[in-house]
């Protein structure tokens, strides 16, 4: 397609949960967290969803140059150049801000984040805030899922926001939750892209669950 998203290349798990969706025959609102210029967010407004898309990249959302492995400065039309070349722009609403920050006008069916309570930036809070911040805005039957970064690195075993296996369940008590699926990767071998300049390894985790009562 027309302007492919600058992360279209990277590790997702992001189809599982399209492919939960489309099995339940489900169409709301979703809100990614960490839209960036809508790798997640394009599929889920092709398929009539109302997308809410929080980001602190106004680069990203709205566009600007980025600077790409080899020293190349690309022009990017962001997220919403995205949205307006597909007339998929009223569907979706474009918040430039901070997940702590952010006052949502409603509750919603799905919430997703890709690999980004990792990002020190986050690193201020606990990681229990940034879950629960998540959390806090999905409706009894809503969908919650992650994908995150896991260690490789010696200093990523010092950061609680860098979660092993099995860590992530404490926050999902087995009488607000169900988990739908879990899984996590060995490590694997990435191409340089966009906010990572070179070659690297990384290993993720996936996670998805579903809110069975409501927020306290």
């Amino acid at each position: 397609m027309k302007n492919p998203s600058h992360w279209a290349e990277t590790k997702t798990f992001f189809p599982l949960l399209i492919e939960q969706l489309e099995q339940q025959e489900r169409v709301g609102h979703a809100c990614i967290v960490g839209a960036s210029d809508g790798k997640f967010v394009l599929p889920l407004a092709r398929r009539n969803w109302k997308v809410t898309a929080l980001d602190v990249d106004e680069i990203a959302l709205k566009g600007g140059p980025i600077e790409f492995p080899k020293g190349n400065l690309i022009q990017s039309v962001g997220l919403l150049g995205r949205l307006q070349a597909c007339h998929m722009d009223h569907l979706v609403e474009i918040i430039l801000g901070d997940l702590y920050e952010f006052v949502p006008r409603q509750m919603f069916d799905v919430i997703f984040t890709s690999c980004s309570w990792h990002y020190s930036r986050n690193h201020h809070r606990p990681l229990r805030d940034f879950v629960q911040m998540m959390q806090q805005v999905v409706v009894k039957g809503g969908i919650f899922c992650a994908e995150y970064m896991m260690p490789v690195e010696a200093k990523h075993f010092l950061s609680e926001h860098y979660l092993h296996e099995g860590q992530l369940r404490q926050y999902f008590p087995s009488d607000e939750w169900h988990i739908l699926e879990e899984f996590y990767t060995p490590p694997f071998c990435e191409k340089a892209h966009i906010g990572n300049l070179a070659d690297h390894v990384h290993r993720m985790g996936f996670f998805m669950a579903k809110r069975t009562a409501p927020l306290a």
